[in-house]
């Protein structure tokens, strides 16, 4: 739930309403998914995708490629934040500022003593970092 709540904010935030995928398909025929005629359709999915994930996700881990619920929560605050910037709803705004100050709160972050450190290629995984992915250097 959390991968697709995430994947589908990203998409609607540079697409706008996106064709909404719930279960996977039977056949080829299935594949053609229209747009659902309102964007508010894709943003209550999301918005129910992360808030199950942040029930169900661990709240710590020791394993650093996995996203714990806090990322849910800030995911959240995210799609508040895009929500209030579009309709300027009072309501969504004060979602954000509660989400996003309940992950700085009570979340697992902090902000790490040297800010160009972030910008490392031999940093990951810092005490800020709320959902990053992992990646490997190839050399020859």
């Amino acid at each position: 739930m959390f991968a697709r709540g995430l994947h589908y904010l990203n998409l609607v935030r540079l697409y706008g309403p996106t064709p909404l995928v719930l279960e996977p398909f039977e056949s080829d025929d299935d594949a053609s998914v229209a747009r659902p005629e309102s964007v508010d359709i894709v943003h209550a999915q999301i918005e129910s995708d992360l808030n199950d994930a942040f029930e169900m996700m661990p709240e710590t881990t020791t394993d650093k490629t996995t996203p714990v619920k806090w990322a849910a929560k800030a995911y959240l605050a995210k799609l508040y934040l895009n929500l209030a910037s579009r309709s300027n709803d009072q309501a969504q705004w004060t979602k954000t500022r509660d989400y996003a100050l309940e992950v700085i709160n009570s979340g697992p972050y902090n902000l790490v003593s040297n800010y160009s450190n972030l910008f490392s290629m031999d940093t990951e995984f810092t005490s800020e970092a709320i959902f990053e992915l992992s990646f490997a250097r190839v050399t020859d």
